[in-house]
């Protein structure tokens, strides 16, 4: 799915580019395109109308918006939000998606591990990974499970689920 990403940006530290950073990593973890407004216009100096023009034309070519939190409270967002609806976009946010960064660098790791060998990667590399035991691998596993984003296929091993994308 091609995801656009909206937030609040202006007069926030940084334009706010580190929140959009990390929910275009995680959108694309999860296994989706992703067109974030902070790789889109990059200058800081660009004006509010220039890059509202550009954003605006990217987004009318997405499947779904994922707003940010504070997105309410941003002209840009609001109107963005607004688009997307009136074309028909599905619209995401943290509380639908139900996965945390982390379980999204896990899902990432899983899909780069099979494509390089063609297998799920065991626990204890998972957990190496991303900084976790074995025991906590399984758990970010079980969870990924819950949601519909992996799919048990032996004792202790997982692979993503085939319609596990939102």
């Amino acid at each position: 799915m091609r995801v656009y990403v909206a937030g609040p940006m202006s007069n926030l530290p940084e334009l706010n580019f580190p929140a959009f950073h990390a929910a275009a990593a995680m959108l694309r973890a999860l296994g989706h395109q992703v067109e974030n407004p902070a790789e889109i216009n990059p200058d800081p100096s660009m004006g509010w109308a220039e890059c509202m023009r550009k954003d605006l034309a990217v987004l009318t070519q997405c499947d779904a918006i994922y707003l940010l939190p504070g997105w309410q409270n941003s002209r840009g967002a609001s109107l963005e939000s607004y688009v997307a609806k009136s074309l028909g976009l599905v619209v995401l946010n943290p509380w639908i998606l139900k996965v945390t960064v982390k379980q999204a660098k896990v899902l990432d790791f899983m899909r780069q591990f099979i494509a390089d060998h063609g297998k799920p990667p065991p626990l204890k590399t998972i957990g190496f990974h991303v900084g976790a035991s074995p025991a906590g691998a399984r758990q970010f596993l079980k969870t990924l499970q819950r949601h519909g984003y992996v799919d048990a296929v032996g004792h202790g091993k997982y692979q993503p689920a085939l319609g596990g994308q939102l």
